[in-house]
């Protein structure tokens, strides 16, 4: 499971009209939670791993969801003392051999290769990582693991080209342009 709650965060959490106007948002634990919850009851899986920015996503997970084992790797750079801004920017600042960027290098590999590696994916296809880790878990594996998205589905030209992408919600399906 990945949970983004750093530079995501900046329009909002779980407001889906921001969405379909390309404004990324974060979602609340009970969004990512039951699609685990759905998930783990139809593949009968027991242990969630969850890749996040937030340093209490395991906690809450393991709250919502105490039947299952819940372990995290949470990187720290993404929310860096609270900072909101896009990561990019604030990458792209760092001096070229400093600490920081290479931690955060290594977090975002870490993320990525922990996705790549699961049985079922849950996350957010708005995010580079999620997309990133689920292609390369197919290539790999050459099938695709169960997958849910808590805002759009797969896209394949990135989070805004030009495919169509379904907006989900419940049961409700908006299209929008990818």
């Amino acid at each position: 499971m990945h949970v983004r709650r750093g530079d995501s965060c900046g329009a909002g959490f779980g407001d889906l009209h921001k969405v379909l106007l390309g404004k990324r948002q974060c979602f609340d634990l009970e969004t990512y939670a039951t699609l685990a919850e759905r998930m783990c009851r139809q593949y009968h899986l027991r242990h969630v791993l969850v890749a996040t920015d937030e340093a209490k996503a395991a906690e809450g997970l393991q709250r919502l969801l105490p039947h299952l084992t819940i372990a995290a790797f949470a990187s720290n750079f993404s929310m860096g003392a609270g900072n909101r801004g896009r990561i990019e920017g604030r990458l792209a600042r760092q001096e070229a051999l400093s600490p920081d960027l290479w931690r955060a290098a290594v977090e975002v590999v870490t993320d990525v290769e922990m996705l790549a590696d699961s049985a079922a994916l849950v996350g957010s296809f708005l995010s580079q990582i999620y997309r990133l880790a689920f292609e390369l878990n197919y290539f790999r594996k050459r099938y695709v693991v169960p997958f849910a998205s808590v805002d759009i589905t797969w896209c394949y030209g990135g989070s805004w080209g030009r495919a169509n992408v379904t907006l989900v919600k419940g049961g409700n399906r908006t299209q929008v342009a990818c």
